[in-house]
């Protein structure tokens, strides 16, 4: 069943630490021993008198407590640059000094064998201190590094929405001036029908008062045909307004206000029928389109 399951689905594979441990166990019980002959022979100190608590272990526990933190600065939780590529050489370093111990401790001499233990944990000490020194350092560039990201990014987040909002804003002026532009072509249309339809509200007025009325006739008591008591000394008929020029006033505003208007409306609105306002709409419709006389 095992090998039915995907590659993707199965469990990732961990290393095996416990390995490792027992490794570094038994490489410490074999190193233990030299390092501790090593101190006994560069004369540690025994504290509390002859049958006191010797101190030669101690050179093992340093060697390679360091070796241990230098691998682990280099390898498991690097700080930095500078800081990482000097655990990688001081615990090369020590490594090999380590071999040079491991491997002389019973071919040096008793001044060499002294020399050497002794200036190991100083050495040590030294490598330690630069080591943890560094560390700090990378951090705190690493922090600074990271602080400066930050920023970076927040003012590149902050550019950015200024850009959009100046893009909104943009888009909103231009949207502004074409609507602007829309009312100043409509308005300029709307001047240009307002001359159009007070020019034909002058040539309608001019057709109108230009009309002739039919001339109003008496019997004559001789059988034959008289002009009207009101006509002119010189012959010439009064002229005479029609009964609904009122109304056709009121339609010929209303045509002029909206020539798209209706037979039928333009007669609502003045009191009278739809077929007297289609035909005053006819009228007004000749008038506009050519020289014919309103009838």
């Amino acid at each position: 069943m095992d090998d039915m399951t995907p590659a993707h689905a199965k469990p990732e594979r961990r290393d095996r630490i416990w390995v490792l441990a027992i490794v570094a166990v038994c490489c410490l019980i074999k190193v233990w021993p030299s390092w501790v002959g090593i101190g006994s022979a560069a004369g540690f100190p025994v504290i509390g008198g002859k049958h006191g608590m010797p101190t030669d272990w101690t050179l093992a526990v340093i060697v390679e407590a360091y070796w241990a933190y230098a691998v682990y600065a280099w390898l498991a939780a690097p700080a930095g640059r500078r800081s990482t590529r000097f655990a990688m050489g001081s615990a090369a370093g020590v490594f090999v000094l380590s071999l040079i111990g491991q491997g002389a401790e019973q071919m040096m001499a008793a001044p060499a064998v002294t020399a050497f233990a002794n200036d190991m944990p100083v050495l040590i000490l030294a490598l330690i201190a630069v080591l943890v020194h560094l560390r700090h350092l990378d951090r705190a560039e690493a922090a600074t590094a990271e602080q400066a990201q930050r920023q970076a990014e927040r003012e590149a987040q902050q550019s950015a929405s200024e850009a959009d909002e100046r893009a909104v804003l943009r888009a909103e002026l231009e949207t502004a001036r074409g609507a602007l532009e829309a009312e100043r072509q409509a308005a300029s249309e709307a001047a240009q029908r307002a001359e159009r339809a007070e020019a034909k509200a002058e040539r309608a007025e001019r057709k109108l008062a230009g009309q002739k009325p039919n001339r109003t006739r008496t019997a004559n008591p001789n059988g034959g045909r008289r002009t009207a008591p009101n006509a002119a000394p010189n012959g010439a008929p009064n002229a005479a307004l029609p009964k609904d020029f009122d109304a056709r006033t009121k339609a010929l505003e209303l045509y002029l206000a909206n020539p798209d208007i209706s037979g039928k409306a333009l007669g609502e609105q003045c009191g009278l029928g739809e077929r007297w306002g289609q035909l005053r709409k006819n009228e007004f419709d000749k008038s506009n389109a050519g020289p014919e006389s309103v009838r």
